[in-house]
């Protein structure tokens, strides 16, 4: 059994880490966030504070996220960012393989494994594969171990799990608050047991609270949730009503096949779809990013226990009536899933791989690139050769990844001070903070002085400019 999970393992994370991987390698990767975590894996792994020039701050004043620190190491094995996209790969795979161990004991092999590709192909997990790395890739297989080990009645191993999850970020101390109910709901064995998960997820919280007050004055992400101040990266804030408040939860009804919907596991999910859907950022109710990773492990491992069937210990239900559904050994059966639960869950199931594949047909690069890097990424490798050690660079969006690697101060061109270099890419990239119009703006300029230089890279579709003296770049207002 152990060499079939990891066999399993192997595969999800190959899967995962293809389609990665072949973005990556056709300049598809984004400084948000890629390059912003690849930072911060520079400063773990040089023994220092995460640091992000291109967020410019101290990310720990961002968002609670000390487990990032095993970033530091994986940095030092391989300093590049495929080296978080390959991690997260295996992370995302691995919360996979723990949703196939339970459910093997829960509904038999074959639907074990069918959950199994569900799970890595459902849009939530797809959706953050495919958009560079975040900090929730740890809180996938957390969270499965979580909602494993509440189902199991595992309390060493829920306590175990919630201390971690409570370091991914801060919003999932409310999570392991959330597994206490569940316990409860699930095994009425007295208070102590959610107590103390409760308590673990109320100290996540507190201790949360005080590094981002004591770091960065209190995280800026509060300004979602009717706080007050200027928004983090200049997001924008809708307070009107949308159907697309709802669409977090939906996509979580899919990926637990809607029967899901009625375990106790389920209750795990409550809390962070309720901030996204109460959130008046609209990229929280958004579909085609990292934030419906954690609650993919959660769906399935609910799925699973609802096509189960709840258990029962009354006489007369566990009787000659219903010999097909007696559990050896003792007098518990469970309730045998009827043909009209087993259709709404294939329906869940095929509307779920529906949404993944449509998110990899609209996003994904060709997964050959994986091992055949394209022009353009060899562009963008060129003209980070080209520039000197130690410059400080304004990099856009669509090329700064690629510059942190190789270069120690590569910042966001908003936000940078005075610099040596400008790079951009002249044709509009995905998620470019940089207009066309202010693109060409910057070139215009460049090539209209003597005391610049102006560096291209294949077609000319990859710019670098290098002033003789630090200048504070300025794009232009294009209205």
């Amino acid at each position: 059994m152990k060499r079939r999970a990891a066999l399993l393992w192997l595969v999800g994370s190959l899967w995962l880490a293809m389609w990665s991987v072949a973005r990556f390698n056709a300049g598809l990767a984004t400084a948000y966030d890629l390059g912003i975590f690849s930072q911060s894996a520079k400063s773990w792994s040089q023994g220092h504070w995460p640091r992000s020039d291109i967020r410019g701050l101290d990310l720990l004043g961002d968002h609670f996220s000390p487990i990032l620190a095993l970033n530091g190491l994986w940095w030092r094995i391989w300093p590049d960012p495929r080296v978080l996209l390959i991690a997260q790969a295996i992370l995302l795979a691995l919360a996979m393989v723990i949703v196939w161990w339970v459910a093997r004991t829960l509904v038999g092999e074959p639907i074990a494994l069918l959950l199994f590709v569900i799970g890595l192909v459902a849009r939530g997990t797809i959706a953050a594969d495919l958009f560079d790395f975040h900090e929730v890739a740890y809180a996938a297989p957390t969270v499965a171990l979580l909602a494993a080990a509440v189902l199991r009645a595992r309390f060493r191993l829920a306590v175990a799990s919630a201390v971690v999850l409570v370091l991914v970020k801060e919003d999932l101390g409310l999570t392991v608050i959330a597994a206490g109910a569940a316990w409860w709901l699930l095994h009425r064995d007295g208070w102590r047991r959610p107590a103390v998960l409760v308590s673990v997820g109320v100290a996540g919280l507190v201790a949360a609270t005080v590094v981002l007050r004591a770091v960065g004055g209190g995280s800026g992400y509060g300004v979602f949730f009717g706080g007050s101040g200027s928004t983090p990266l200049g997001q924008q804030v809708d307070t009107g009503w949308s159907w697309w408040r709802l669409a977090p939860l939906a996509l979580f009804a899919v990926t637990a096949l809607f029967v899901g919907l009625r375990s106790p596991v389920a209750v795990l999910a409550i809390p962070t779809l309720a901030w996204r859907m109460i959130g008046n950022n609209p990229s929280y109710w958004r579909l085609d990013t990292h934030y419906d990773l954690v609650l993919v492990p959660i769906a399935l491992i609910a799925a699973a226990h609802a096509l189960h069937g709840p258990t029962h210990t009354h006489p007369d239900f566990c009787s000659a009536a219903h010999p097909e559904a007696a559990l050896p050994g003792e007098l518990r059966c469970k309730t045998p899933v009827t043909s009209g639960v087993a259709a709404v869950a294939g329906i869940g199931a095929v509307i779920s791989v529906t949404l993944g594949v449509a998110q990899l047909v609209e996003v994904a690069a060709a997964p050959w690139h994986a091992v055949a890097p394209t022009q353009r990424y060899r562009d963008l490798q060129e003209i980070s050769a080209r520039i000197s050690k130690g410059a400080p660079i304004a990099a856009s969006n669509t090329t700064g990844a690629y510059l942190v690697a190789t270069h120690d101060q590569v910042w966001s061109i908003q936000s940078a001070p005075a610099v040596r270099y400008v790079v951009f890419a002249r044709d509009k990239g995905p998620l470019d903070e940089v207009s066309r119009c202010q693109r060409e703006a910057l070139f215009d300029a460049a090539t209209a002085r003597a005391d610049v230089t102006v560096m291209t890279a294949g077609r000319g579709d990859i710019i670098a400019i290098r002033y003789l003296d630090p200048t504070i770049v300025r794009l232009a207002d294009c209205g």
